[in-house]
């Protein structure tokens, strides 16, 4: 805790030295009043905030919401240790060990406050994932007080919490998001060929398109904002490179291919919701022109040889 506590004095400190806001760039509400201006969101710290974060985090309570997914919307995330196990024994370290009552109330400080400040969302549990881990400590605590008297207990207790482990494993393996059909498909290629685009989760088809018609040796261009990831289209064995094109709406198609010779690249891969709209509209303008550029591809553009 001294530690959080230096690091996080260090950054307020900075930032109040050099912007005047020790929570650049977020801003700060309490209670209706501005306090201080930030660039970015604005965190509202008041009793209205606290109550309907405690009341999404009831009924995100149990992961009963939904499928534990990595971004946690409506659910915890906790596992089974933390609720199977967690639970009974933090019940039973606050009856039995004083000291874990004092650790309980800090973590309960730190919750209320995260709470009293993080912003309603289905996704804002994933800021308390560190939570659990009081539950985690309770079960250290009650088996540390079976050990000694009750092995046979003990012993039982490991073997639940071994189970519990193997059940929280097994829910991050798939997310229920790839058939097993297509995981089989995926271990009969060969080991370096096992792509991510190929399981088509959360990965556009385009992606797919450009692991199959761009050579691995070849420099492959890309069109994709902040939020479009592009891991994928490294390939498995990370042989494939990559550079950025960037295009200015309303460039020609020669000018977009001028870009991608000065890049050292004839390919250019583009997607929806990863690209943006006009550049995907000028990108399929000059590959049915075919003057520059065509299309190989949903997707995947190619300057002519002879261009």
């Amino acid at each position: 805790m001294c530690g959080a506590l230096a690091l996080g004095l260090y950054w307020y400190g900075r930032n109040s030295l050099l912007t005047g806001n020790p929570f650049y760039p977020y801003g700060v509400n309490v209670a209706g009043n501005q306090v201080e201006a930030g660039q970015g969101p604005t965190f509202h710290l008041d009793v209205p905030t606290l109550v309907a974060n405690l009341r999404l985090a009831w009924e995100k309570f149990g992961d009963k919401q939904g499928r534990i997914v990595p971004d946690l919307p409506d659910t915890t995330g906790w596992g089974w240790v933390a609720y199977g196990m967690g639970l009974p024994a933090l019940v039973w370290a606050l009856l039995r060990r004083p000291a874990a009552r004092a650790l309980a109330l800090g973590f309960v400080a730190s919750g209320l406050t995260l709470l009293l400040s993080s912003p309603t969302s289905p996704w804002n549990m994933r800021y308390m994932i560190w939570f659990p881990a009081v539950l985690c400590l309770a079960v250290g605590m009650a088996y540390d007080g079976l050990s000694g008297t009750r092995r046979g207990a003990a012993k039982a207790m490991l073997l639940l919490f071994a189970g519990c482990l193997a059940l929280n494993f097994s829910a991050t393996v798939n997310y229920n998001l790839v058939k097993p059909q297509e995981l089989e498909a995926m271990l009969a290629r060969p080991f370096r060929d096992r792509q991510a685009a190929y399981l088509r989760v959360h990965v556009p088809v385009e992606y797919e398109n450009a692991l199959i018609h761009v050579p691995s040796e070849a420099i492959l261009g890309y069109n994709v904002h902040a939020n479009g990831f592009v891991y994928p289209l490294y390939r498995a064995d990370y042989s494939q490179r990559l550079v950025y094109i960037r295009i200015v709406p309303g460039e020609s198609c020669s000018e977009i291919a001028r870009t991608m010779r000065d890049a050292g690249t004839r390919y250019l891969v583009g997607a929806p919701e990863s690209t943006d709209d006009s550049v995907l509209a000028r990108l399929h303008a000059c590959g049915e022109d075919g003057t520059v550029l065509r299309e190989l591809g949903v997707g995947l553009y190619v300057l002519r040889q002879d261009s």
